[in-house]
């Protein structure tokens, strides 16, 4: 029984839990207009019957027509204002309802920004965010079921105290005329007897229906995880531009059709299969019964009237009513039962908001030191990715000192990247420290501290923007500076070719007019998006890997040259690129092994930095 309880209980946190979402998802004013509709709705038919009923007895006591007529008009201005009224407000719902969606992806990219970079970047939560999605997009679950479950809910209570408060007269009804027939039928057996017999009905109804939900959330489940191969196919495979040409000269559509009927195809047609059946098999049920009480409804409201306790046209109104009245019982019960069901996916939901941010936000300002001396200090500092457990990073310590130039260097797994990602603060270390002008890191207002960074990144991104918003990363930008930086990475002509320059959206994803530009155009578009930003400390962190080598140099020597006084930090896998830095670090295994200027490290003619060099150079001799 306490177990019991307990579930009620959370079952009842969750379900408010979820509201709190759906007012953020819908609108604040949504439920109030969606519960203001389902009272209207439920009201409705109430007024309908009790009118047809009184019309019905009017016109059997031939009463006088204008007492008639006033009675028919009546039900006509009632349900016409209530009709008007609801049909504005189910408009409105209707408006926002449309908008849901977008928002409640909105509220979610908002949830994933507002966490850590390792927490947005790990398997489980990127898993349970597209989980959500999909339970939501596809299967209609969790918040969207729930906006909609809660108004129906609302609609039963309402609708079982109307049909309760009017049907209490027929209960009460004990007027007949001194024959033992009318002694049965108004005795209080005969009553329960037939009370009894509906609940049982209904409770079979609520059986069947309580089945068949559980059976459809079962089935769902069992096709979880479709949307992300659809998003995969869609993206990856299905997309000319991606995969057209390997797919055609490979000959990769029968692999692919495979495929598709594997991954999607007979998942999606198993569960529907199940859904139809169960639909078949439980819908059936509710049907029968719904038809016998009907009959039950209609002889026990009959003989009432057979025996004198009520007028004629109490029959229609009373059938009405008792039928509403199952009805709302029959929805209410079935929709709680959803609602038990559809909990679990709005836990997923809960449990991915309540997800914390790790890292440590920092309060101390950027402007408490002299950006014009910035020195970077990486001290034994030791760094594992989450859920892993080799280091990639082992006892790393090198400082970056005001306007110097660094190289990092190193085969294909050796700590690069790593040590960009833990000098902006998107990961912190797991042991160690990094310094900002022998103050650690973490101690700064986060927000400040990543703007001292201008970084290129290896997997860059631009956006379906314009050209302007892609380097300004914003809205409002200087014209003439993005120009500037467009020339000194190399791009102006190209863009100047663009039918409307800066103002040109990239990519025909959004916008048909949009243009679709190459990996190395792309990669010139993000290092002026660098240059734009004018931080003090600039990475380039292999982004010319789409450049041809004379295309390379030339970026980095430009950047030699734009970056003086900086600190600036390349990495990238051609060392003819780093010839001209201060200092080059070079990495194997997440360990410094070597460090020192291009001439030094070749000097003695051994160590990694040679036998790099000359792998390398052999392809140019």
């Amino acid at each position: 029984m306490q177990k019991l309880i307990l579930n009620v209980k959370n079952d009842v946190k969750t379900f408010f839990l979820g509201i709190n979402i759906v007012k953020k998802v819908f609108g604040k004013h949504y439920l109030y207009l969606k519960y203001f509709q389902s009272i209207l709705s439920s009201i409705s038919p109430y007024i309908t019957v009790y009118m047809a009923g009184n019309v019905i007895t009017l016109l059997t006591q031939k009463a006088n027509l204008d007492v008639l007529y006033r009675c028919v008009i009546s039900v006509i201005v009632i349900n016409f204002s209530i009709d008007l009224i609801a049909n504005i407000v189910k408009r409105k719902c209707s408006i926002l309802e449309s908008a849901a969606p977008f928002k409640h992806e909105a509220l979610l990219t908002q949830k994933a920004l507002s966490l850590d970079y390792a927490k947005a970047e790990d398997p489980k939560i990127v898993s349970l965010r597209a989980q959500i999605a999909e339970n939501s997009n596809t299967k209609g679950t969790g918040v969207m079921w729930l906006a909609k479950s809660s108004s129906e809910i609302l609609s039963g209570i309402v609708s079982i105290i109307v049909a309760v408060f009017m049907i209490i007269q027929l209960y009460n009804a004990s007027i007949f005329k001194g024959n033992s027939f009318g002694l049965i039928i108004n005795s209080p057996v005969f009553t329960v007897v037939f009370t009894g017999i509906l609940f049982v009905l209904i409770f079979m109804i609520i059986v069947a229906n309580q089945k068949n939900s559980t059976t459809i959330f079962k089935a769902y489940d069992s096709s979880s995880g479709i949307d992300s191969f659809l998003d995969y196919y869609s993206e990856k495979i299905l997309n000319e531009n991606v995969a057209g040409k390997d797919i055609r000269i490979f000959g990769e559509e029968s692999l692919i059709k495979e495929e598709l009927i594997r991954t999607i195809i007979k998942p999606l047609k198993k569960s529907r299969e199940k859904i139809f059946k169960s639909n078949v098999t439980y819908g059936l049920i509710p049907a029968i019964i719904t038809v016998l009480m009907g009959g039950l409804i209609y002889s026990y409201v009959g003989l009432k009237a057979l025996s004198g306790s009520i007028e004629v046209g109490k029959v229609v109104e009373f059938y009405g009513i008792i039928t509403n009245l199952v009805v709302s019982l029959t929805v209410l019960a079935t929709q709680c039962s959803y609602l038990k069901s559809n909990n679990s996916y709005l836990n997923q939901e809960l449990e991915y908001f309540r997800i914390p941010s790790n890292v440590s936000k920092g309060s101390r300002r950027i402007n408490e030191i002299d950006l014009n001396k910035l020195t970077v200090t990486f001290r034994n500092v030791y760094f594992k990715y989450p859920g892993t457990e080799n280091y990639v990073l082992k006892n790393f310590s090198a400082e970056f000192l005001p306007g110097e130039k660094t190289a990092i260097v190193g085969m294909n797994g050796s700590g690069k990247s790593t040590i960009i990602k833990l000098l902006c603060r998107l990961y912190d270390v797991c042991e160690g420290e990094i310094l900002l002008n022998n103050i650690n890191i973490r101690e700064f207002n986060i927000e400040e501290y990543q703007n001292l960074f201008s970084v290129v990144f290896q997997d860059f991104d631009l956006f379906a923007f314009s050209v302007g918003e892609n380097v300004a990363a914003a809205q409002e930008y200087d014209s003439k500076k993005i120009w500037e930086k467009l020339e000194q990475a190399g791009i102006k002509k190209r863009i100047e070719e663009f039918p409307l320059g800066l103002n040109q959206s990239l990519y025909k994803s959004y916008n048909d007019e949009g243009i679709d530009i190459s990996g190395g155009e792309g990669q010139k578009i993000a290092i002026a998006r660098a240059l734009y930003k004018d931080s003090p400390i600039v990475i380039l962190d292999e982004p010319t890997a789409s450049l041809d080598p004379i295309a390379e140099s030339e970026i980095y020597l430009k950047f030699n040259e734009l970056s003086e006084n900086k600190n600036t930090i390349f990495i990238s896998h051609r060392l003819s690129s780093c010839k001209f830095c201060d200092k080059i670090l070079v990495l194997k295994n997440g360990q410094l092994i070597e460090k020192g200027t291009h001439e030094e490290l070749l000097f003695n003619g051994i160590g990694e930095y040679v036998a790099l060099w000359q792998a390398q150079a052999q392809h140019y001799q």
